[in-house]
């Protein structure tokens, strides 16, 4: 038998496996103009596209989050209400800029930590939002 490895997710005692998921998280180009953020998970069937839009200056100010999900030839695929995409709420943005900030650091980019904890905690975090609004 093949010894599976759990992750605990951070707010609640729900055990998800990342083993048998692989996936590859990519991050746009960092623009300094631009008040939006991309970042996409590659997995092997489909991907999930994240749209951060910050408001003032700089990367301070999270305004909206939205998450879409899509097959590997780009059509999105709706949510059990039919809509092509969801929008997280406020009281998860600052989890997620705490996530967000360690993904785009410099210990981070230069493999000084351990990256493959940091991007199952950050998956995690982006499927746990999504999990109540599509049928499995």
């Amino acid at each position: 038998m093949k010894h599976k490895s759990y992750y605990f997710l951070w707010h609640c005692n729900i055990p998800l496996t990342l083993t048998q998921m692989e996936f590859r998280l990519e991050i746009g180009p960092f623009n300094r103009k631009s008040k939006l953020q991309f970042k996409t998970i590659h997995f092997k069937s489909f991907k999930v596209n994240i749209i951060e839009r910050y408001s003032g200056m700089g990367f301070q100010n999270l305004y909206h989050l939205i998450i879409k999900l899509r097959t590997t030839d780009n059509k999105i695929i709706n949510t059990i209400k039919g809509n092509g995409r969801i929008k997280v709420p406020e009281m998860y943005h600052a989890e997620y800029m705490r996530l967000g900030k360690t993904i785009s650091s410099y210990e981070y980019r230069n493999k000084l930590l351990n990256t493959k904890i940091v991007d199952d905690e950050f998956v995690n975090f982006i499927l746990m939002r999504m999990l109540g609004h599509y049928r499995l």
